[in-house]
């Protein structure tokens, strides 16, 4: 889960503006106490 997590952290940040939408309707999927 580690690189995982260390692979979308680099991918959010390369493009940060771009992957707004899509983080925004994974995070609709999460608990909001992980989020």
């Amino acid at each position: 889960m580690d690189i995982l997590s260390a692979a979308t952290m680099l991918f959010l940040i390369m493009d940060p503006l771009g992957n707004l939408p899509i983080v925004l309707s994974i995070l609709k999927h999460i608990d909001p106490k992980r989020r």
